[in-house]
This record gives C-alpha cells, sequence and structure tokens, in this order.
C-alpha cells in the first residue's frame, strides 16, 4: 500500500471528524473506491445540551417543589385561619347565650321583686291603733282598750314576731301560732290578722278584753 496515499487518507480523515463529518473509505484494490459520507452528532454540543436540560429540569423540579410548599402552606395558614374563625364564632355565641340567660335572670328577678312588691301587704296605723279602731266591730266600747293594751303588753310587747318556746307567736301569742291562720296566710306578719284571730278569741272566751286581762291577773296566763 502506498504510504503516501494513507497519509493523506488520514488527514482527510481528520478534517472531516473535526468538522462533524465522518467519511468511511475503502482501500482501493486496484479500483476506485466507494466513498459514503454519513453525517454524525458532534460530541462537544451533545454533551452541552444534555447538561442544559440538566439544569432546566433541576430548576423546574425546585420551582415545583417550591410551588409545591408554598401551596402547602397556604393551605396550613387557610385551615388555620378556618379553625381560629370558628373558635371565635363559638365564644361569641357562649358570651350571648351567656348574656342572654343573666338578661333571664334579671328579668326574672325583676318581676318576682315587683310581684312581691305589688304583693305585700300595706299597713296603716301601728298595731295599737289597729286594735282600738277594731273594738266596735266587735262591741266594745273604746272603754275596753286599756284593758287590751295591758293584756297584750304584758304577752307580746305589741310585736308582731314575738314567740315563746312553748310556741306561742305573735300579737296575741296564740298557741300555737298557725292557729291563725284561719284569718289569713300572712299571719306571721300582718298585725291586722293577728289582731282580729285575737280579739275573737278573747271574745268566745272571756266575753271583753277586760274580761281576758282579769283573767291574766289571776292567773298568770289567758
Amino acid at each position: 500500500m502506498n504510504r503516501k496515499y494513507l497519509l493523506g487518507a488520514t488527514l482527510a480523515l481528520t478534517s472531516l471528524t473535526t468538522a462533524g463529518v465522518l467519511v468511511a473509505t475503502e482501500e482501493p484494490h486496484g479500483a476506485a473506491s466507494d466513498t459514503a459520507a454519513v453525517s454524525l452528532p458532534v460530541a462537544g454540543d451533545e454533551m452541552t445540551m444534555t447538561r442544559q436540560e440538566q439544569r432546566d429540569i433541576a430548576a423546574a423540579q425546585h420551582k415545583a417543589r417550591g410551588d409545591a410548599a408554598a401551596k402547602a402552606a397556604a393551605a396550613k395558614a387557610a385551615a388555620a385561619k378556618a379553625a381560629a374563625l370558628r373558635v371565635a364564632a363559638l365564644r361569641a355565641a357562649a358570651l350571648r347565650a351567656a348574656a342572654a340567660r343573666r338578661a333571664t335572670a334579671t328579668r326574672s328577678l325583676s318581676l318576682r321583686a315587683s310581684r312581691g312588691t305589688v304583693r305585700a301587704p300595706v299597713y296603716s296605723g301601728d298595731a295599737r291603733g289597729i286594735a282600738r279602731a277594731m273594738l266596735p266591730t266587735f262591741g266594745w266600747s273604746a272603754g275596753e282598750f286599756p284593758c287590751l293594751d295591758s293584756l297584750w303588753a304584758r304577752e307580746s310587747g305589741w310585736r308582731v314576731t314575738a314567740a315563746n318556746g312553748s310556741g306561742a307567736y305573735g300579737i296575741p301569742q296564740a298557741l300555737p301560732g298557725s292557729k291563725m291562720a284561719a284569718y289569713g296566710s300572712d299571719w306571721q306578719t300582718n298585725p291586722r290578722t293577728q289582731i282580729t284571730w285575737g280579739l275573737h278569741y278573747i271574745q268566745g272566751r272571756y266575753g271583753s278584753p277586760c274580761g281576758a286581762w282579769s283573767h291574766f291577773q289571776s292567773n298568770g296566763w289567758y
């Protein structure tokens, strides 16, 4: 084989490879050889494109992770805000319910107080004045009052709530005090109810206040 020919072919092949084209040759055997040219990718460009693609992919993945993290954080913040709003709504509802209960209780107390005020007995005059005014209704003159005054002054001091260990109660010292309920359910506090019962008791048992006082002076009770 001609050395000069081989050297020329090698230089040509090297030049073509550098330019990006590989030429395949066959050594001639007495005849002209056919040459087939095949285009091949440039190795340097292929590596450069691969690295760029990798960088692009990595950047896209990083961005996707960042977007996902941002979405997760936003969803978490939205859930926390919704939970806080629910708690605030429940707390506000509880406060409104408590305020409504307090208002209802206050109205109820006010209503009971007003009813109590309306129903509370109103008395005019002291117990002695009431008794003196009632004497004529039992057919007694004003002259009976000093006897009645002395009797009940000794028994109770004319105190509506006077009580002793035996169970006697009130101005006339009814025994037991509940007997006076026949003339009113307010027998524990109303002097008129107690005096009404006491005068009926005196009338039925002794005939008059002076008769009752005379018995008391002799026996220490009436």
